[in-house]
């Protein structure tokens, strides 16, 4: 997968068991102590940051920040968690709109909003908590688990605000997502 890379978690419990059929290594095993050892695959986005637009300064509460961004994500799969990076320091009220397919996006520094037709490839939000590292303000969703199906393999977001931050080109928001891929 383009522009990811594939993390492994690995969970310990006690349980006899072995190998597949033919010697194959499942998600599912034994370790030397007889602990079961299971294993999930999460898929790590890029991480991208939001397309600048055209502001006209601060934003509003209720626009759209920047532009749909375009993340190369399994067919199939459910967002585990999410990382927002704000560089711009600011008091921003982050929301990520996450569609299946590509929608019209509200220009950025306007109004957000989508067409009745694009509801329907609606997948989730994930309104971050911001907390301060000084120059910066980051936060962890964690426990998303929204599941998705996307035909071409990929998920469109679109940023809005409820606050009015002024963030300038070089350091709009940052965002990557981690999802568990769920086959074809």
């Amino acid at each position: 997968m383009p522009n990811g890379k594939m993390v492994t978690e690995a969970i310990e419990a006690h349980i006899s068991g072995g190998e597949g059929p033919s010697g194959e290594r499942r998600n599912i095993s034994v370790d030397e102590g007889g602990r079961l050892v299971l294993r999930s695959s999460l898929y790590v986005t890029a991480q991208l940051r939001a397309p600048y637009g055209a502001t006209s300064g601060a934003f509003d509460a209720n626009d759209a920040v920047g532009n749909m961004m375009e993340f190369d994500v399994p067919k199939r799969g459910r967002i585990k968690s999410a990382k927002f990076v704000d560089q711009a320091d600011q008091t921003s009220a982050l929301t990520a709109h996450v569609y299946s397919k590509p929608f019209v996006a509200a220009a950025s520094d306007a109004v957000y909003t989508i067409a009745d037709a694009d509801a329907v490839n609606w997948v989730t939000n994930i309104t971050p908590t911001m907390v301060d590292e000084g120059g910066s303000q980051v936060a962890e969703v964690v426990n998303i688990d929204s599941d998705y199906y996307s035909e071409g393999g990929k998920l469109y977001v679109q940023l809005s605000t409820t606050g009015t931050p002024t963030m300038p080109q070089a350091t709009m928001p940052l965002l990557q997502l981690y999802i568990l891929p769920l086959g074809e």
